[in-house]
């Protein structure tokens, strides 16, 4: 797995060695406890992060909450980041009229440029597209899900995939901070 943030100039990147990956037998990667803990370090550097990811629908949103669960650093983790934000949902109310919102479409539309490899390079494509397409500097709380309603994307996809959920009334629940385990216990 490889986890990168972006800020500006400024960057972070890593390699989580995972046991089963291959990447155990090279140097570069390190242990997930590791790669979490400079995750960390890097966002607590910024002054209330906010996390943009492309789609909450994606696979990093999960990983993430996984390694975190992992680590023991959720809690870490919640008090260094601010919020999150889905990029996709901010893109398709700024430019309604897009023939496509696959990342690679948009950005060879706005910036005439390819999505180059790895988690850093992406970062980099959202950071840029965000600026092509004057999407706000300052984000309205609105806007933003704190960290039970992103978790709850996340614990709520299975039921959209197996169509028992549509993605609206998913992301209505998770913007309500409404999960199953709620329901259960009433």
């Amino acid at each position: 797995m490889e986890m990168a943030a972006v800020n500006g100039d400024h960057s972070f990147r890593t390699l989580i060695q995972t046991p089963e990956s291959v990447l155990a037998l090279l140097p570069e990667g390190v242990p997930l406890e590791v790669g979490v803990q400079y995750l960390l370090w890097h966002l607590s550097l910024l002054p209330r992060p906010i996390l943009i990811i492309w789609n909450f629908w994606g696979l990093e949103l999960p990983a993430l909450f996984k390694a975190l669960d992992a680590t023991g650093r959720k809690v870490d983790f919640c008090h260094v980041v601010c919020g999150y934000m889905d990029m996709l949902s901010l893109v398709k109310d700024r430019v309604p009229q897009a023939p496509s919102y696959r990342l690679n479409n948009l950005l060879r539309r706005y910036l005439q440029q390819r999505l180059g490899e790895g988690a850093l390079a992406k970062a980099k494509a959202l950071q840029n597209l965000w600026g092509a397409l004057a999407l706000p500097v300052s984000l309205d709380m609105e806007m933003m899900l704190m960290h039970r309603n992103a978790q709850s994307y996340t614990l709520l996809w299975p039921f959209v995939q197996e169509k028992l959920l549509s993605k609206r009334a998913a992301k209505v629940l998770a913007q309500r901070n409404l999960v199953l385990r709620d329901l259960e216990e009433e």
